[in-house]
């Protein structure tokens, strides 16, 4: 740093001449300049004075360091530094003034020069320290990505000179909604980047959020939280991938990325699942697997209300809809044996079996109409805790979707006889979710679950609990 090359060169000084004291004189920080500085200044030589009398001082030596600083060597008393004394100072203060010019040339090349932010290299050089000490420390670590809305109009209408304006203010706004310790950068022409070491993805998803009420301007928000093994452009690709989305998906909002956002955004102009193709599969599914007839109408009907009641989006509830009906599609690639095997499976049957969520993705993803629902099937067996496959994903690392599909496909399933185990009843099947919410299932989904099939007890307080209810009238006996 600047200082500590300071400090270092004034100690060399002072040890190499021996002067009673020593001062580095920055040049761009003073309006007005002492008397020899500024003839130093002017000429670019060292400059001795054995009867100086100034500054207090009976002797001084001004040396140049670079165009921009002057080392001062000041004694109390005359003294008269020798030719090889002189030259040794000019030799510390060149080598001085060499490190500082690759001090400031650093230094410039890791701002920008418009906003004085980090600029885009210098954002990767510091999101890969950030993951360093997370990854030794086993800390959190975030980034948010952040591009404003229709800037380009901002130039075309306003002109290039307003929307620089814009971008500084941006930028100031930006240092004052993060903590000292945070860094932001502008990483693009209307780009900015925030790095939040840390901080979780719900701690991001609130800065992001605070970021957006305080702009002026519209602008989009990606978020993504550094897991294990990503490096810094993978952790920076998955904040603007779920800006892309952000974008794509109405502006001026915030996105989070998840695992399957770079799928999401390569299916985003897949058309909504057709309906013959669908059916085509769900029934080869169902007949395959030995389900009873309606297994999954029943488990589409059920997804579809748990989707609806959690508030999520029309668009949304019928893709889970479609992703619900073709869960299971990977399991005709499965061998009959191992689908229908009344025992337990083998280490490497069960190897077989668990592919059968990537091998649904991959079957999805060939046929256009289906590509935008493979994401949430990829997801269908992860679980809440993590324990699930194919990815090992845990809570809302999850698709919403998966998670939905899951729990409804879970209770039908374990009302069905199947080839190893008799069907359970409906009670025993509610009890057996709720056992697994928390650790194989989202509570919430369980809830909602739970909810729509009438198993969860209201929570209503018996109001006539101790107030004695009267005898009814006696019924006068016949003929009287």
């Amino acid at each position: 740093m600047p200082e500590e090359l300071g400090s270092a060169l004034t100690g060399a000084l002072q040890a190499a001449l021996t002067p009673d004291h020593v001062r580095l004189f920055e040049v761009a920080q003073s309006g007005s300049l002492p008397p020899g500085v500024d003839r130093v200044v002017a000429s670019g030589a060292t400059l001795h004075l054995p009867d100086a009398r100034t500054a207090g001082a009976a002797s001084a030596l001004f040396v140049p360091v670079g165009p921009s600083r002057v080392a001062i060597l000041l004694t109390e008393r005359p003294r008269e530094f020798s030719p090889a004394e002189i030259a040794e100072a000019e030799t510390l203060a060149h080598v001085a003034a060499a490190g500082f010019g690759r001090l400031e040339a650093e230094q410039g090349a890791q701002t920008d020069a418009l906003t004085g932010l980090l600029n885009h290299g210098a954002m990767q050089v510091r999101a890969r320290e950030e993951i360093a000490r997370a990854r030794r420390d086993g800390t959190r670590l975030s980034c948010v990505i952040i591009d404003l809305d229709d800037f380009k109009r901002v130039n075309d209408v306003r002109g290039h000179q307003a929307g620089d304006e814009l971008l500084r203010r941006v930028a100031r706004l930006l240092e004052q909604e993060v903590r000292p310790y945070d860094q932001v950068a502008r990483y693009g022409g209307d780009e900015f980047v925030l790095l939040l070491p840390g901080s979780d993805e719900a701690t991001a998803h609130a800065v992001a959020e605070r970021v957006r009420d305080a702009m002026d301007e519209a602008c989009s928000l990606g978020v993504a939280e550094w897991h294990e093994p990503l490096d810094a452009e993978m952790l920076l690709e998955r904040a603007d991938s779920a800006l892309l989305l952000a974008k794509r998906t109405g502006k001026g909002r915030v996105a989070v990325a998840n695992p399957d956002v770079e799928r999401e955004m390569a299916t985003l102009k897949a058309e909504r699942g057709s309906s013959s193709a669908a059916q085509a599969l769900a029934a080869a599914i169902e007949e395959r697997d030995n389900y009873p007839p309606g297994h999954s109408r029943d488990v589409v009907h059920l997804a579809r209300g748990v989707a609806m009641l959690l508030g999520l989006h029309t668009d949304q509830v019928e893709r889970i809809a479609h992703a619900a009906l073709l869960h299971d599609a990977g399991k005709l690639s499965v061998p009959t044996e191992i689908l229908h095997r009344p025992g337990p499976l083998t280490p490497d049957e069960w190897t077989v079996m668990a592919d059968h969520p990537v091998a649904g993705e991959r079957m999805l993803l060939r046929i256009p109409d289906l590509a935008a629902i493979a994401p949430l099937v990829r997801h269908e067996h992860e679980h809440w805790d993590g324990s699930g496959y194919p990815d090992g994903l845990r809570g809302r690392m999850i698709p919403i979707g998966s998670r939905i599909i899951l729990a409804c496909d879970a209770y039908y399933a374990m009302i069905a006889d199947r080839p190893y185990r008799a069907a359970l009843s409906p009670e025993d099947a509610a009890a057996e979710l709720r056992r697994g919410a928390g650790a194989q299932f989202d509570p919430d989904v369980v809830e909602a679950v739970l909810d729509l099939l009438g198993h969860t007890r209201p929570q209503v307080p018996d109001q006539a609990r101790g107030v004695p209810i009267p005898a009814p009238p006696l019924r006068p006996e016949p003929g009287r």
